[in-house]
């Protein structure tokens, strides 16, 4: 869903006849026209399901995404919600989708992300300017690209399906959603007697019955499962009471320790962050430690 037109591209094609070039020149209009409605759609979508998640109320959002009335996954929601709230944040105008932003939802997603501002900048000076962003402006001003799945490359941990439009984060064959979360499995890396299971899911009991659940990090020291979390900057005040909800499933099943840190201070002091994580850890299981 993105006009990527290179250099070599960008030639006048010869058709046979006039009538074969209006025939195709129509049908493009059309799916230009649906294409831009798609575009705009997401930042529509996003508007909609802030204003049902104002409706329903504080920690019943995920709920009601469950429900029959929603025919999509969560996970679709939070991105159009997250599309919507960065391009207000940022001042991205609905009218630009689709006639100046010509990028995939998915690309939008990537550039949207806290490690991405500086990227995020430019794209809104380009829109502002009255000029055209496809994939290959978009290449300009975002030299630096996420790392990439090599072919035959093997990612180990059980995390969740990523979606296959979006590039990935990932550090010694492990998948990860950022960058804060690479810097955190660095800094865990240093310590002695630990071991880590980045977005890996597991089967809990809930209210509604077994059910996946993935943290971020699932973390064994000495023996003590603790679990850390890295919180992006769309971690709403509704979003906080759904995981306070998801944190006492895993309290159930003997967790004691969860703890969320915020990602700027992940990014800039990973191991500071781990070494506090692990003090907490020793202090809440202190009659169990043998130090």
């Amino acid at each position: 869903m993105q006009a990527n037109k290179s250099s070599e591209q960008n030639l006048h094609f010869e058709y046979t006849n006039t009538q074969a070039a209006s025939l195709v020149r129509g049908i493009v209009r059309e799916i230009n026209a649906r294409v831009r409605l798609a575009l705009v759609g997401y930042y529509e979508s996003g508007r909609d399901l802030c204003q049902i998640r104002r409706i329903v109320g504080y920690g019943k959002f995920t709920r009601w995404l469950k429900s029959s009335e929603w025919e999509y996954s969560a996970r679709a929601a939070y991105k159009f919600i997250t599309i919507y709230e960065r391009s207000v944040e940022l001042g991205i105008q609905m009218e630009w989708f689709g006639t100046l932003l010509m990028i995939s939802g998915s690309e939008l997603l990537e550039i949207l992300t806290p490690e991405k501002q500086a990227t995020a900048v430019k794209l809104v000076e380009l829109l502002k300017a009255g000029k055209k962003v496809n994939r290959e402006v978009l290449r300009q001003i975002n030299p630096v690209l996420k790392h990439q799945k090599k072919p035959g490359e093997e990612l180990s941990n059980q995390a969740l399906t990523f979606d296959s439009q979006v590039s990935i984060y990932t550090w010694k064959g492990l998948r990860f959603r950022s960058n804060p979360e690479v810097k955190i499995a660095i800094a865990f890396e240093q310590q002695a007697d630990v071991a880590i299971w980045p977005n890996c899911r597991g089967r809990l009991n809930t209210p509604e019955g077994r059910r996946n659940l993935e943290p971020d990090f699932l973390v064994c020291y000495k023996g003590k499962l603790g679990i850390l979390e890295v919180d992006g900057p769309f971690h709403t005040p509704e979003r906080r009471v759904e995981e306070q909800e998801r944190e006492r499933y895993f309290r159930n099943c003997g967790i004691r320790v969860i703890e969320r840190f915020d990602y700027k201070r992940c990014e800039k002091e990973p191991l500071a962050v781990v070494e506090e994580f692990l003090l907490i850890m020793r202090k809440m299981y202190s009659e169990l430690f043998i130090c």
